[in-house]
């Protein structure tokens, strides 16, 4: 016959059919986060959600975050985190630390991602420790900088530095600030640190860069001035101050603006007139001529004495023929000194026997 077991809490009666009854102990079960022999161990406490761990061996369902192993009493390894240490740090924690084995938060972020897990790159216009920089804005074409450091690949213009963050020096403009100004800016001044453009240019220079020499005809500041057109042959004068090496007939000055003054005539005015231009006139400043000449003078210039036989404005008047010994008469006034047989008068034109 089978036994009959009747159960009191910690005492147990065996009954068995026509034999006499005898007692045996036995044990009641774990109780919360116990077990083991005699329930002797404690649980890890890590079990998931709070639950107790296996009253046998102590071994858990599942491990709370930052836990694992079948009881859920070992910490997770560097680079774990969560439940039963499943998730993996984003890796990007500052200066290589593990994350959080809870969680997976890192205290800081490396350069370029932000963030409690450091797992989200940074925004356009952000780099750096947590993100927390702002891009210079003065990459080229408008591009975003590096996330990590804030470089640009190129600069916009008027800027330079691996962060386009440094204001191009004096003297340099453009893309990186790799171009030279002209060194043609009026007074010496810099050109635009943008563009390369001066305000104003200096003498024998023109252009928004002031890097276009003066055309013929021009100079000074911005070639804004005109050449006087009377250098020598039709040469252009000198860019920078209009100068001339030498003047044309007419003109004198360093410029060839200048008239020649009364008396004088040719170029640079070097000639001196002959003086003899009727009625104290100045002779022509171009070439030396006179409109008439004085008595005793011919040629443009006035410059030649009457030949023998003539006399007068212009030597158009002809001596008398009637001078002593054929000399001929006074070049000025027809006057001869004396006269041949039969004639008299200053000019020896008058009969003596009339």
């Amino acid at each position: 016959m089978k036994p009959v077991i009747v159960s009191m809490e910690t005492v147990a009666v065996v009954l068995l059919d026509g034999k006499a009854p005898f007692v045996i102990c036995v044990s009641p079960a774990c109780e919360y986060n116990e077990y083991g022999k005699d329930c002797l161990e404690r649980c890890s406490g890590n079990c998931l959600n709070g639950e107790t761990c296996d009253r046998f061996y102590g071994n858990c369902n599942s491990c709370s975050t930052g836990w694992k192993g079948p009881m859920c009493n070992v910490s997770c390894d560097s680079g774990e985190y969560g439940k039963d240490c499943q998730g993996i740090c984003s890796g990007n924690c500052l200066n290589g630390e593990t994350c959080d084995r809870f969680y997976g938060n890192c205290s800081y972020c490396s350069v370029g991602w932000k963030g409690l897990m450091c797992n989200i790159s940074c925004d356009i216009g952000e780099y750096g420790k947590d993100c927390l920089e702002r891009c210079s804005g003065n990459c080229l074409n408008g591009e975003t900088c590096d996330r990590f450091y804030g470089n640009c690949s190129y600069c916009s213009t008027g800027w330079k530095g691996p962060m386009c963050n440094v204001s191009c020096e004096n003297n340099e403009y453009g893309k990186d600030c790799s171009e030279r100004c002209s060194e043609n800016c009026l007074n010496d001044e810099t050109c635009d640190r943008f563009y390369g453009n001066c305000s104003h240019c200096s003498a024998g220079w023109k252009g928004p860069l002031c890097n276009v020499s003066c055309a013929s005809g021009e100079y000074g500041k911005d070639c804004l001035e005109r050449c006087s057109g009377n250098c020598l042959n039709g040469e252009s004068c000198n860019r920078f101050y209009g100068n001339c090496s030498k003047c044309s007939a007419g003109w004198k000055g360093p410029l060839c603006n200048i008239s020649c003054d009364i008396g004088e005539y040719g170029k640079d005015c070097l000639e001196r007139c002959s003086g003899n231009c009727l009625n104290g006139e100045t002779c022509d400043r171009f070439y030396g001529n006179c409109s008439y000449c004085s008595t005793g003078w011919k040629g443009p210039m006035c410059n030649v004495s009457c030949e023998s036989g003539e006399y007068g404005k212009g030597c158009l008047e002809r001596c008398s023929g009637n001078c002593l010994n054929g000399e001929t008469c006074n070049r000025f006034y027809g006057n001869c000194s004396k006269c041949s047989a039969g004639w008299k008068g200053p000019m020896c034109n008058i009969c003596k026997y009339k």
